[in-house]
């Protein structure tokens, strides 16, 4: 008969004895072995599908279904580890010794052991569920577009710069998605750099790259496209496009779709309708006009005459191409500055043109802009100031609109003001010899001289010659400058007047230092009311050569 000693001492050690013999019944049958396996096959598998299933184009929620999959076969995995054991004779069933089973089949047993594989699959779930939402710290809320590489024979890179500048007004067109600047992904260009420290630079979470590839006959092109994650700098997704020329912008389309669909944007009619309309519905008026703007970029007369016969053959194709418009309308306005043609004439033109583009997209930087440079050749200074500040702010990324603000801002005599457009510009398009230039002059006028002579460097090395009026304009300033260094303001001020009667006055030498004595005398004020820049200083500012205290005194 068992004494009370005995009952008690089986009591003390029963709970131990049933949690040893599970322990140890756990390891015979190798399930620890099995968890950790499983473990890290699960953990590889999910890692290959996150990166090969969106390179296939297959539908990101395959990667969740996975991930439940291999979550919900970890119990069961753990069950067929505790009752099957695998060795060189093949698959048996594993058996219990009689002491082990008395335990581990009591009800207490069964507990343990169902609140071992809940906990297990609590932790290996956990465990995924952590890798998931750490991923996703970082939203893919923000994209930069690169310059498409040109693959093909024509050295010229005007298409596929085209179709890059194209996908990136598409996208930043998409609420929510934050896409970075044309200018400052284009700097970019054949520099070979790191993916992943491009992206890193520009501040966005994705990068679209790609090429385009023209066939022999140049009626076909294919396009390939690649969306990248800037984290790892692995495919989100990538794509093959072969098409013909005129399917061109049903590609940008489906590229853009695509994009949006991997990031997970959601879009609403509206915004979708927005997201398909193209420029132009004919392929090759889109070539033209490509082909123009390239030439239109290098400047010089020939460049920018052969332009305006492209933009004009675009319209001809599409006389509802509002870009081809406004783009002819930037040609006409500039060939006055290249040749010795009466401007009024072009100007009529470039007017014409630019309301024309505005009549069929009212928020067209670039033709506001046109406008806004004719009201200032006119000193028309309020109409120019207003334009000007108009399209800056409508199109911030257009260098264009920011280098004519820029040199209305030193005509009237607002340097500090000028020398921030004219960075702005240079920053928006570096590559522009012309916009380097203007920069230079600035720099000059406020005294930065080492600056300016670095940024005239950069012009010339990118091709920046003096414009064929160019030469009288110095002419002017230096018997305009030595009049008045020699004291004789009678003939300085005759001189001035002459000149503003013609609107032929070089406004931004009216600043320099030399002319300080000038600008003492009382007749400049008068001066400055004939040419209109009083009743304009009074409404948006006063020049930085006028001064806090002698303000009204010398600029009236």
């Amino acid at each position: 008969m068992m004494t009370m000693q005995s009952v008690w001492s089986l009591a003390s050690v029963g709970g131990y004895t049933r949690d040893m013999a599970l322990m140890t019944e756990l390891k015979r049958r190798r399930v620890f072995r099995v968890a950790g396996v499983y473990g890290v096959t699960a953990w590889i598998v999910t890692e290959v599908s996150a990166t090969v299933l969106p390179a296939l184009n297959l539908p990101e929620e395959l990667i969740t279904i996975i991930v439940v999959l291999l979550i919900a076969g970890f119990p069961i995995a753990l069950v067929l580890a505790w009752i099957f054991d695998i060795n060189p004779d093949g698959i048996h069933r594993t058996e219990s010794t009689p002491e082990v089973a008395a335990v581990v089949h009591s009800a207490k047993g069964r507990l343990s052991s169902i609140g071992l594989i809940v906990l297990a699959t609590s932790l290996f779930a956990s465990l995924f569920f952590w890798r998931f939402s750490d991923s996703e710290q970082v939203p893919l809320d923000s994209i930069a577009v690169l310059p498409f590489v040109n693959l093909g024979s024509d050295t010229s890179d005007y298409f596929s710069d085209g179709v890059s500048e194209e996908l990136l007004n598409l996208l930043s067109k998409v609420p929510g998605l934050k896409v970075a600047a044309r200018t400052s992904s284009f700097a970019y260009k054949n520099q070979g750099m790191d993916i992943r420290e491009i992206a890193a630079q520009l501040g966005v979470a994705t990068v679209l790259e790609g090429s385009v590839r023209w066939s022999d006959n140049a009626k076909e092109v294919r396009i390939t496209a690649q969306l990248i994650d800037a984290r790892s700098g692995y495919h989100l997704w990538s794509q093959t496009y072969d098409r013909k020329l005129e399917d061109i912008f049903a590609v940008q389309d489906e590229i853009a779709r695509a994009i949006v669909t991997n990031l997970q944007i959601q879009l609403t009619g509206v915004e979708a309708f927005s997201l398909t309309a193209p420029p132009t519905r004919d392929a090759q008026a889109y070539t033209l006009y490509l082909r123009g703007r390239a030439l239109w970029k290098q400047r010089g007369l020939e460049a920018i005459e052969e332009s305006v016969e492209l933009f004009q053959a675009a319209l001809a194709r599409d006389p509802g191409f509002s870009r081809a418009y406004s783009n002819l309308a930037a040609a006409y306005v500039l060939i006055p500055n290249y040749s010795h043609e009466p401007p009024e004439v072009f100007f009529e033109l470039a007017s014409e043109a630019a309301y024309q583009a505005l009549t069929i997209d009212e928020s067209l930087a670039e033709a506001h802009a046109v406008l806004a440079r004719i009201s200032d050749d006119r000193w028309s200074w309020s109409d120019a100031q207003t334009g000007f500040y108009f399209a800056t702010s409508m199109d911030p990324s257009e260098p264009t609109a920011h280098h004519w603000y820029s040199l209305h801002l030193s005509s009237v005599g607002r340097f500090e003001a000028a020398l921030e457009e004219a960075r702005l510009a240079v920053e928006l398009d570096k590559n522009s010899a012309v916009i380097q230039a203007n920069l230079s002059m600035i720099l000059g006028a406020v005294g930065l001289d080492a600056q300016a002579e670095e940024a005239m460097a950069r012009a010339e090395i990118l091709g920046f010659e003096t414009l064929p009026d160019g030469k009288m304009e110095v002419e002017v300033g230096s018997e305009f400058l030595t009049l008045v260094v020699e004291g004789d303001l009678d003939s300085a001020f005759r001189l001035a007047e002459a000149l503003a009667r013609q609107r032929g006055l070089p406004l931004h030498l009216l600043w320099s230092d030399k002319l300080a004595g000038f600008r003492q005398d009382p007749r400049f004020s008068e001066l400055m009311g004939t040419v209109g820049l009083t009743n304009y200083w009074r409404r948006y500012g006063w020049a930085d050569g006028c001064g806090s205290d002698e303000g009204n005194s010398i600029c009236g």
